[in-house]
């Protein structure tokens, strides 16, 4: 939020770069940080706010503050709050927003920015801006659906020591339309945990014990959370319920796994580092059973060999020749993914990517593949690269 020109942005900028040259940059001060996630079922949102203040009577402050959400989780909203005056945040193209950031520290105006800098650790950067003699409060709002491991949640944050102030808190809530069968905070240390009724938990952290671990740890910063599972539902689903809107997600019962063909189609032209990630990751979901291959979409088409990590079929939208051996899939064994993994690090980037040619070399490999008890599946991990236009 800003007073003139607020932004929501997903463009990278440095605070160093939007402050004159010939003035040394002065950075705020944190007063206060707090973090509050709240999960109603599964669903998570969470809050971070943070009080900061430039003493200095005559230049503004600006400082980049980094914010390392949960995977799956994005920010959805935000402001920033000055003299009792709030200022919402909203989306704006790059451009106009780092024009409307520089001309609020020219113009001794308060103003926040945040925009994400890792895709893959999900870190965002936070930058505020303060005028002289001035204090303001900076309120982001994250949001994400929380996945189920080992038949519980985990609600999850980090708190980084580029954001401790004079105080700190942190408190998670737990509430569910079903009683809460068990509650753990993930770490040692003291908690006060409080069950408010059946179907709500809460947790605070001691603040001085909080400040100490993080002052502690590791400068990438350090994890807090609180592990949960509600009673089953005896439909074996679970409702739930956002802003007037519900969904009912169930899983039937007694049903036999399907074992599958996955046809991974990795788009080198992306950023590799978040197709590599993102294939990895879907990887190690496959069952023993299952069987999978990988096509790399690059200048032209290519089936990858993972015992010898090697390319060992390609074709074009130029070659007409038909007697071309078409690879055997490999079965998803713990041997076999980690050589897979390996076969995503090895994928060079390339300046080109035909997509089409690589979805028909999927389909041509399904259909020569393809056993009767087996179910196929084609899977394209692309990297798209997100638009400057308003939002």
């Amino acid at each position: 939020g800003a007073s003139e020109d607020q932004s929501l942005e997903s463009a990278a900028v440095s605070a160093d770069s939007l402050v004159p040259e010939e003035e040394p940059k002065l950075e705020i001060e944190i007063i206060d940080f707090s973090i509050e996630p709240t999960v109603l079922n599964r669903y998570e949102t969470t809050i971070v706010r943070i009080i900061a203040t430039n003493k200095n009577t005559t230049r503004s402050a600006v400082s980049n503050l980094p914010l390392i959400l949960p995977q799956g989780a994005f920010v959805s909203k935000g402001f920033l709050e000055v003299a009792n005056k709030k200022y919402q945040a909203y989306v704006q193209a790059k451009d106009a927003a780092l024009s409307a950031l520089k001309h609020s520290i020219t113009g001794l105006k308060e103003a926040s920015f945040i925009h994400l800098k890792d895709q893959i650790e999900n870190e965002y950067i936070l930058t505020i801006t303060i005028p002289p003699s001035s204090e303001v409060l900076v309120q982001v709002v994250y949001e994400r659906m929380i996945p189920k491991i080992d038949g519980k949640y985990l609600v999850e944050f980090t708190v980084l020591p580029q954001l401790l102030g004079d105080t700190i808190s942190a408190n998670v809530s737990i509430n569910g339309l079903r009683p809460v069968k068990s509650a753990k905070a993930m770490f040692e240390y003291e908690t006060k945990e409080k069950r408010i009724n059946e179907t709500t938990v809460e947790f605070s952290i001691d603040p001085n014990i909080l400040k100490q671990k993080v002052l502690e740890g590791s400068s990438n910063g350090t994890k807090f959370g609180v592990s949960f599972e509600f009673e089953p539902d005896p439909f074996n689903g679970e409702v739930l319920i956002d802003d007037g809107y519900f969904t009912f997600p169930f899983v039937p019962l007694k049903v036999p796994p399907t074992n599958k063909l996955v046809v991974f189609v990795l788009d080198s032209t992306s950023t590799l580092a978040t197709v590599q990630n993102i294939f990895k990751k879907l990887l190690n979901r496959l069952e023993p059973d299952d069987q999978f291959v990988i096509v790399q979409s690059g200048t032209t088409a290519s089936i990858w060999d993972v015992e010898a990590s090697k390319i060992s079929y390609q074709e074009s939208v130029n070659d007409l020749t038909d007697d071309k051996i078409m690879p055997q899939p490999f079965k998803a064994t713990k041997e076999n993914i980690k050589k897979a993994e390996n076969v995503a690090d090895v994928i060079g980037k390339t300046s080109e990517s035909d997509i089409q040619s690589a979805l028909s070399l999927a389909i041509k490999s399904v259909s020569e593949n393809k056993e009767k008890n087996s179910k196929p599946v084609i899977v394209l991990i692309k990297v798209v690269e997100p638009s400057t236009t308003t939002v």
